[in-house]
């Protein structure tokens, strides 16, 4: 009876959870219609497909378990059971659904850097003697390589700013929350417990109040060192106040 009674509610809770997913991704199943209607084809029509074929299979699946433990057939059940790709369906969309927003990420830096690119050319456009020489060519050329290689180096850094920012904005949140800072003669006596290196990072960043990178430079050490420390630092001060 327990066999039985497992059997259906995993079958059931699997349906359960890919029904969520099927509806949050309609757009594909939209989208595969109306190409159908209009006489073509495009990637959300495989799409749908793969994932309504895997869905209507399970559905069958799951009808099969139910109809064979309901005469007791455990053993056919069994088999059904280990044929349902619900967890397919949902991981289709699921992954494709990912890949849609990376390539439309993609897509937009990349028209970030042409627009840079055009804008430049065209505040240079009147210095260009000749446009169909093989020298403004190579300048046009030169150009885009620059603009594409300067943005993505400012993408870089602003993205390491700000993975950089909401790391000191995390840690000093956290701290901000520590009983041990109410009392800064309390935290001195404590920072004594601690090894040379976590206290000097602890200090610097939450009493002088500069950053992992500032901290990393002074001590002439990588910023993941500095911040490795201090969390090191941070446990064990949590520790010796009782902190879990």
């Amino acid at each position: 009876m327990g066999e039985k009674h497992s059997l259906s509610m995993n079958a059931l809770t699997q349906l359960l959870l890919v029904i969520p997913v099927m509806f949050i991704n309609k757009r594909f199943y939209i989208n595969a219609f109306k190409a159908l209607r209009s006489g073509g084809t495009n990637m959300d029509v495989l799409v749908s497909l793969s994932s309504l074929c895997a869905f209507v299979y399970s559905l069958y699946g799951l009808y099969m378990i139910l109809a064979c433990t309901e005469r007791g057939d455990m053993e056919s059940a069994m088999q059904y059971a280990h044929n349902l790709f619900f967890d397919s369906a949902g991981m289709i969309l699921t992954l494709v659904s990912v890949g849609k927003f990376l390539e439309d990420r993609s897509k937009k830096k990349t028209k970030d850097a042409v627009q840079d690119a055009f804008l430049k050319l065209v505040r240079l456009v009147k210095k260009l003697d000749d446009p169909t020489s093989v020298r403004t060519k190579r300048f046009v050329i030169r150009t885009i390589q620059s603009t594409s290689i300067d943005r993505y180096r400012r993408n870089q850094k602003e993205h390491k700013n700000r993975t950089n920012q909401e790391m000191d904005t995390t840690t000093i949140e956290v701290m901000s929350h520590e009983d041990l800072l109410v009392d800064k003669q309390d935290l001195r006596t404590k920072l004594l417990t601690l090894p040379k290196e976590q206290r000097d990072v602890v200090v610097l960043h939450v009493i002088n109040g500069m950053s992992m990178d500032e901290i990393a430079k002074e001590k002439q050490v990588s910023t993941a060192a500095v911040r490795k420390r201090y969390e090191r630092g941070i446990r064990q001060l949590r520790f010796t106040t009782g902190e879990n």
